[in-house]
């Protein structure tokens, strides 16, 4: 008689530790290295977001009390530091061959 084959790991990602991505036969592993990288980026991403937005915010009313008359200057700003932020995330994901709804449900598995 045959052994019951064991249930996969609860995060979501397969029995040798890696992650499982893409969506029906040909799923692809993400190993356990990679998906450590993904989640340092995210977290760091989210960091620089909460540090980042203090000094748009101050950057912002310096710019309204020195009585600059360009109103998009302040968005501008918010979306440039955006970008460049994002710059990194980017540049992991490409390496990975990821695309971002794929990142987002392997970050959602290993949780």
């Amino acid at each position: 008689m045959l052994a019951p084959a064991a249930a996969p790991p609860a995060y979501g990602g397969s029995p040798s530790g890696g992650v499982r991505t893409g969506k029906g036969e040909s799923m692809r592993q993400l190993s356990k290295v990679d998906v450590d990288r993904l989640r340092r980026s995210h977290r760091n991403l989210w960091i620089s977001l909460v540090l980042s937005i203090p000094v748009i915010l101050v950057l912002s009313v310096l710019i309204i009390m020195a009585g600059f008359n360009f109103p998009l200057l302040g968005p501008l700003l918010g979306v440039g530091v955006g970008w460049l932020l994002l710059i990194p995330q980017r540049r992991l994901l490409d390496e990975l061959g990821l695309t971002r709804q794929e990142a987002k449900e392997i970050l959602k598995a290993s949780r």
